[in-house]
């Protein structure tokens, strides 16, 4: 009996060499495989991450369209301020001789 358990173990070991190669085969053709599924989800996270990143952008460009208005509208504001002034002291007479100077 010891003999054909032996037989049996050589001829299994024996056996499934060209399994073996099939086996291989299947495996390298998994990890083939495995590679597209995991870049393709890579592929999605970079396609989230630039959508994010382009929002993120807009943002950026948002504020500071918001503030570059709200300074030209600060300096328009300054501007009239100083218009009025200027027609202000223009216009106003000297307190020691009581005559435009």
């Amino acid at each position: 009996m010891p003999d054909d358990e032996s037989e049996e173990t050589v001829q299994s070991v024996g056996a499934p060499r060209s399994s073996f190669k099939s086996q291989k085969k299947e495996d390298s053709l998994k990890q083939k495989r495995t590679p597209v599924i995991n870049r393709n989800l890579t592929l999605a996270q970079m396609r989230r991450d630039r959508r994010e990143y382009h929002e993120a952008r807009l943002a950026i460009e948002r504020k500071k369209l918001e503030v570059l208005q709200r300074k030209s509208k600060a300096m328009e504001e300054r501007n009239i301020l100083l218009k009025e002034r200027n027609e202000i002291l223009k216009n106003k007479k000297c307190v020691s001789c009581s005559e435009d100077c």
